[in-house]
């Protein structure tokens, strides 16, 4: 081949790394997931989109290092979501339940913009965001969340996709509420086989080195966020053994 041929060949680009991660984190938001129909929010599909940052600051959100060693990884065709309990929350019991059910006039836009009572359940991606929503309120005497395994098929809006917002007409502060907080909504309620690990949270002063912990920001109030990192202790909560035959005859 000659000179002049050489030079007159062109080499290809290679793509910025701005353009290559912008097309990453799209593909990975939607990969995967396919609209119910051409109006709803809802979709189903493979796997649902990586939690995405939270505002206030720089804490990564890796919820895979949250989990602990003895947990393994969601099944095939499964994805894992979490979840900040309520007191009377009894997920081993009676799994997740719809605050309201029946009141099908809600939307999920009223739901996500705390409208009230509604037939949804609000999921996270993010297991150092659910953390921090059962640490913040100040309401439970016990902070624990859920770790779930869905299985892909479940019809759910995943707000790490801004077609979902759109089509959910959230509008700027709610969009930019869900995706902030990596939320995922579902049409309630979640049955217990799929709830895989409850723990319970606290932010002692001293944790033993062989504990499962993460150091986080945390929310100290309804607004306020602390600026120091905190050292958040999981403690697993194991479900209750169901009684004997025997005991149940006596």
């Amino acid at each position: 081949m000659s000179r002049e041929s050489r030079r007159k060949r062109k080499r290809p680009r290679s793509p910025s790394p701005s353009s290559s991660s912008d097309s990453e984190a799209s593909s990975s938001s939607a990969a995967g997931r396919a609209f119910v129909d051409a109006e709803s929010p809802f979709s189903t599909g493979a796997a649902f989109g990586a939690g995405t940052p939270w505002p206030h600051h720089d804490d990564s959100d890796d919820s895979d290092a949250y989990d602990p060693e003895d947990l393994p990884p969601p099944r095939r065709g499964h994805v894992r979501v979490y979840r900040a309990l309520s007191d009377h929350d009894e997920p081993f019991r009676s799994g997740i339940k719809a605050a309201a059910p029946r009141r099908t006039s809600r939307t999920v836009a009223e739901h996500v913009q705390g409208g009230g009572r509604s037939p949804f359940v609000s999921l996270t991606t993010s297991k150092r965001k659910a953390a921090k929503w059962a640490l913040k309120s100040r309401r439970d005497n016990r902070p624990r969340i859920a770790t779930i395994d869905l299985l892909a098929s479940t019809p759910a809006v995943d707000f790490s996709d801004p077609r979902a917002a759109r089509r959910a007409k959230l509008g700027r502060t709610g969009e930019n509420f869900a995706r902030s907080s990596s939320e995922v909504v579902v049409k309630g309620p979640i049955p217990k086989a799929r709830i895989r690990r409850v723990e319970s949270l606290s932010t002692p002063r001293s944790i033993p080195a062989d504990s499962h912990s993460v150091r986080t920001r945390i929310a100290t109030g309804l607004k306020k966020t602390s600026a120091k990192p905190r050292a958040v202790l999981f403690t697993a909560d194991l479900p209750k053994p169901s009684p004997s035959k025997r005991a149940r005859k006596r």
